[in-house]
């Protein structure tokens, strides 16, 4: 057997969201601390959905008549490594 490393390199940033023309807000669970596994937009009759998907805190939905981003900025980037075996 030999060991192999691979590289993932993790992107992380900071995005600034503004959603215009709300029609439905629901925020359940919101405490010091969130864990967010991923935000998802769909389009919904004649508005977006944003979803907020979370395994610890924050249960959100947002449904708007238009999201825009309004900056996204680089933060920290982590590189990890993950050791596999070959047979």
């Amino acid at each position: 057997m030999t060991r192999k490393d691979t590289i993932i390199l993790a992107k992380h940033c900071e995005i600034e969201i503004r959603f215009t023309g709300i029609q439905e807000l629901e925020f359940d669970y919101f405490g010091h601390q969130n864990v967010l596994f991923d935000v998802v937009f769909e389009e919904v009759a004649n508005a977006i959905q944003c979803t907020f998907n979370s395994s610890v805190g924050l249960d959100a939905v947002i449904i708007a008549k238009e999201v825009t981003v309004l900056r996204l900025t680089p933060t920290e980037q982590k590189i990890l490594r993950q050791a596999q075996q070959d047979e």
